[in-house]
């Protein structure tokens, strides 16, 4: 397999077929991604298209081995921010649910199920961007080294941050365990 770095100096020579193969790479991946951060598939597909369009018209910029991930994640991050700066959001989802603890069944019900998974979501969305910004990369694959990279912070922040947020899903969530 031909490495992401030397497809991108092949797209900056004017090869197509190259950013056919790193478009096939990355496109569900980075959707992923813009989806946890935006909320909206629609906005998740717009976003998408500028961050190829912005690989596509970039100056040649110098990628060492292993690099280009986190400089297309990065592109990503920063087309999120923008766009939700630009709409001013403050939270994804409002989703209050009930604060009774939830009676153990022995099959899963598929309300509760439910419940749990929406209750998970509106925990995420309450979360300072600083750990929802941790979680999305990390829910993308990313290591804490490649995490560190994108948001431009100390590794052992990034551990910091990561722990924080466990604590803090914890105790929002602890009505489900």
């Amino acid at each position: 397999m031909i490495p992401d770095e030397e497809l991108y100096e092949r797209i900056q020579q004017g090869d197509m077929d190259a950013f056919d193969r790193l478009y096939a790479r990355y496109e569900q991946p980075l959707f992923l991604f813009l989806l946890r951060y935006v909320g909206r598939r629609e906005d998740a597909e717009e976003l998408l298209h500028e961050v190829f369009l912005k690989v596509l018209e970039s100056k040649k910029v110098c990628l060492s081995q292993g690099n280009f991930r986190r400089w297309i994640y990065r592109i990503a991050r920063n087309a999120s921010l923008n766009l939700l700066r630009s709409q001013q959001r403050k939270s994804l989802f409002h989703i209050r649910w009930k604060q009774e603890t939830p009676t153990k069944t022995t099959v899963q019900d598929p309300v509760e199920s439910r419940q749990k998974s929406q209750a998970f979501e509106a925990a995420l969305a309450e979360l300072p961007i600083n750990l929802a910004e941790v979680y999305r990369l990390r829910a993308a694959g990313m290591a804490y080294d490649e995490i560190s990279h994108v948001l431009e912070i100390p590794v052992g922040t990034v551990k910091s941050r990561m722990h924080h947020l466990v604590q803090r899903l914890r105790q929002e969530l602890k009505i489900w365990t």
